[in-house]
C-alpha cells in the first residue's frame, strides 16, 4: 500500500475519521492534526513527513499536492448546507475569527447576504487551491466543475462525510489492516437544535452559497457507492450463495440478483422480482462450459417496451438475446453468455424507469420500476422461440393490480 495523505477540508467529520485512521498503523508511523501545510515550503515539508510516517494529515493551503501522484489520497466532503452551517457556528464560538464580530452582530440571513461570498463553495476552493496555484474565476462556474474533475484525479478516497463510519468498516476490508480506535468520535459539536434548522433553511434558499459543492458532494457519493460495492463484491462475491437474491442453482452454479432489484414477490406467475429504481439491474452468474444461455421471463413492462429491454456486459456492450412473446402478459429473454466468463456479471438495461402511477391512472402506487422477472434459470441449449417481437406493443400494468398494490 501507498503512503496515505488525508486532505483535510474543515468542518468535514476529519479530526475523527484522521484519529480512526491513524490507530491502524503502528505506533510512530502516523501524523494527524499537525501545522498546516502552506505553500510553497509545504511541499518539503510534506515530503519529509511521508519520509518518517505512512500516514499524513493536514490542512493544506495552495498547490501542494499538486506532484503528488505516488501517494494516496483520502478527502472527506459534507452536505454543502449543513458544512455551511458548521462553519457559521465555528466563527461564532472563535472570537479569533474576522467574522466573529459580523456574525455576533448581524442576523443570520443579512450575515449570508453580506459576507456569504466568503463561505460560499468553501470545499471545492479549498480543495482545488491543494492542486492548483490559482483558482479558477469566481464568477465561472463552469470553470470550477472542469477544473475540480482534473484535480479528482489524484484522489483515491472521496468520501461523503455522513459515511465516515461504514468507510472506516470498508477500508479494514480492504486494506486488511485493522483500526484500534474504529469507533471513535473527536471534536464533534453539540446539536444547536432550533437554531442549526433555521440556518439551514436559510442556506438553502441562497444556492449561489453552495452550487459547486453541491456537485462535489454529489460526486463523492457515486464514488463512494461505486467504491462500496467493489470492495464488497471483493469480500464476498457469490459467497452468500443461499440468499434471497440466488434466483436459481444448480450444485455450485447458480444465478444471484444483485444492485437495482426490489424483495421478491409472490405473483400468478410465481415468485418474482421487481427492477428499479435504476435502469440497470445486476444479475451475476457462475455457469460451466455447458450452460451457455441465460433464460429469464419478463411478465410486467411498467412503461417500458420489450423490444427495449437489453441485457449488456460490464464494459457496456451488448450481450447477445433474443426474446418472443409466450402469451399477452410473457415475454421470454434468452441471453447468450458463450463469449463471457464462466463467473461474471451482466446488466439488464431499460430506457428508463416508471412507476404504475405514471402509467395507469388507475393505480396509486408510485414506487418506480420497470419489468418483473420470474422463472430464471442457465440452459445448456437455447429454448426455441418465435418470431421476436419487435412492434411498438406495451404491456399495460393496470389489469394486474387486482388488490395489489405492488403492482405484479
Amino acid at each position: 500500500m501507498k503512503k496515505i495523505v488525508y486532505q483535510h477540508i474543515p468542518k468535514t467529520g476529519g479530526q475523527t475519521l484522521a484519529t480512526r485512521l491513524a490507530s491502524a498503523f503502528p505506533l510512530g508511523r502516523s501524523s494527524i492534526m499537525g501545522a498546516d501545510l502552506s505553500y510553497p515550503q509545504g511541499v518539503s515539508e510534506l515530503r519529509d513527513l511521508l519520509d518518517r510516517y505512512d500516514f499524513v494529515e493536514r490542512h493544506i493551503n495552495g498547490p501542494v499536492l499538486a506532484e503528488f501522484w505516488d501517494v494516496d489520497i483520502l478527502v472527506t466532503v459534507r452536505d454543502p448546507v449543513k458544512q455551511i452551517v458548521s462553519q457559521y457556528l465555528h466563527i461564532a464560538r472563535e472570537p479569533a475569527s474576522p467574522l466573529h464580530r459580523p456574525v455576533k452582530i448581524l442576523p443570520p440571513e443579512r450575515f449570508f447576504r453580506e459576507y456569504g461570498d466568503l463561505l460560499a463553495n468553501h470545499q471545492t476552493r479549498y480543495f482545488i487551491f491543494g492542486y492548483r496555484s490559482l483558482l479558477p474565476d469566481l464568477e465561472r462556474l463552469v470553470s470550477w466543475s472542469k477544473v475540480m474533475l482534473e484535480c479528482l484525479e489524484q484522489v483515491r478516497w472521496l468520501v461523503p462525510t455522513e459515511a465516515i463510519d461504514e468507510f472506516c468498516m470498508l477500508w479494514q476490508m480492504e486494506t486488511q489492516q485493522r483500526m484500534f480506535l474504529a469507533d471513535m468520535n473527536t471534536n464533534v459539536a453539540e446539536a444547536a437544535g432550533v437554531q442549526r434548522l433555521a440556518l439551514e433553511n436559510i442556506v438553502r434558499n441562497m444556492p449561489e452559497l453552495y452550487g459547486i459543492d453541491l456537485l462535489l458532494w454529489q460526486i463523492a457519493r457515486q464514488r463512494y457507492s461505486e467504491y462500496r460495492r467493489a470492495v464488497l463484491d471483493r469480500a464476498y462475491g457469490n459467497a452468500c450463495s443461499n440468499n434471497w437474491g440466488r434466483v436459481w442453482s444448480a450444485g455450485e452454479l447458480g444465478i444471484w440478483l444483485g444492485r437495482g432489484w426490489y424483495p421478491p414477490q409472490e405473483t400468478p406467475f410465481g415468485l418474482a422480482y421487481w427492477a428499479g429504481p435504476d435502469r440497470l439491474s445486476e444479475i451475476r452468474f457462475k455457469r460451466d462450459d455447458q450452460y451457455c444461455y441465460l433464460c429469464v421471463f419478463l411478465i410486467v413492462f411498467c412503461g417500458v417496451k420489450e423490444e427495449n429491454v437489453e441485457f449488456i456486459a460490464p464494459q457496456g456492450v451488448n450481450v447477445p438475446t433474443r426474446f418472443s412473446r409466450v402469451d399477452t402478459q410473457e415475454v421470454i429473454y434468452v441471453v447468450d453468455l458463450k463469449q463471457l466468463p464462466y463467473e461474471g456479471l451482466v446488466m439488464m438495461r431499460v430506457p428508463e424507469v416508471w412507476s404504475p402511477a405514471m402509467v395507469s391512472l388507475e393505480s396509486n402506487n408510485t414506487r418506480r420500476q420497470s419489468v418483473a422477472a420470474c422463472r430464471w434459470k442457465l440452459a445448456e441449449h437455447p429454448p426455441v422461440l418465435q418470431s421476436a417481437c419487435c412492434g411498438e406493443h406495451d404491456i399495460n400494468v393496470r389489469n394486474l393490480h387486482a388488490g395489489d398494490s405492488h403492482g405484479v
